[in-house]
C-alpha cells in the first residue's frame, strides 16, 4: 500500500465516522479489514498472540487535531515524536 492509498483510507474512514458510530468505522478499517485480507489471526485486534501493533492518540481516532503520540510494533516502542523543545520568537515592527 502506498502512502497516498492510506492516506485515502484515512479519509474514508473518518467520513464513515460522521455517518455511523465512530466505533464502527474504527471497526471498519482494522478488525474487518484484516478478516477481508484473511489476516485476522494476526492483526485487527489486540489479543494474546496477536502482533501488538498499535499507535497512541492525543484524542479520538478521527478528530481533526488528534496527532500520533506513540507507535508500537510487535509490542516495542517503535515511533515516538520529538518534542518542539523551546521557540525563538522574532516580532518586527510593521512598515
Amino acid at each position: 500500500m502506498v502512502d497516498a492509498d492510506l492516506r485515502d483510507l484515512l479519509y474514508l474512514a473518518g467520513l464513515f465516522a460522521t455517518r455511523i458510530p465512530p466505533i464502527d468505522a474504527l471497526r471498519m478499517v482494522t478488525a474487518d479489514a484484516a478478516t477481508v485480507l484473511g489476516i485476522s489471526d494476526r492483526v485487527g485486534t489486540l489479543a494474546v498472540g496477536k502482533d501488538a501493533d498499535f499507535v497512541v492518540l492525543s484524542g479520538e481516532p478521527f478528530a481533526l487535531h488528534t496527532r500520533v503520540r506513540t507507535v508500537f510494533i510487535d509490542g516495542e516502542r517503535a515511533y515516538e515524536p520529538k518534542s518542539a523543545g523551546s521557540s525563538k520568537v522574532i516580532r518586527a515592527a510593521a512598515f
